[in-house]
């Protein structure tokens, strides 16, 4: 986290950058915070609420079905 939470630093328009750190957060069981950052990310591009749905079938998100709507709200 500490190297993502530099790169946001360094690129705080960089909705790449938020959006893994979101995922990040999310299987880190941190469900809320990440909630919270998805929430920004959707709003300003809702592509990447449609690759957050993907993710749980290739690995790179690992949370519950309820987890999983709570991110994609």
């Amino acid at each position: 986290m500490d190297e993502y939470n530099k790169a946001m630093k360094m690129f705080p328009d960089n909705l790449e950058m938020q959006y893994w750190t979101a995922i990040t957060l999310a299987n880190g069981k941190e469900i809320s915070r990440a909630a919270s950052m998805l929430q920004s990310i959707y709003k300003k591009d809702g592509n990447w609420r449609e690759l957050t749905k993907r993710l749980p079938k290739v690995g790179l998100l690992t949370v519950s079905e309820k987890d999983l709507k709570e991110l994609l709200q």
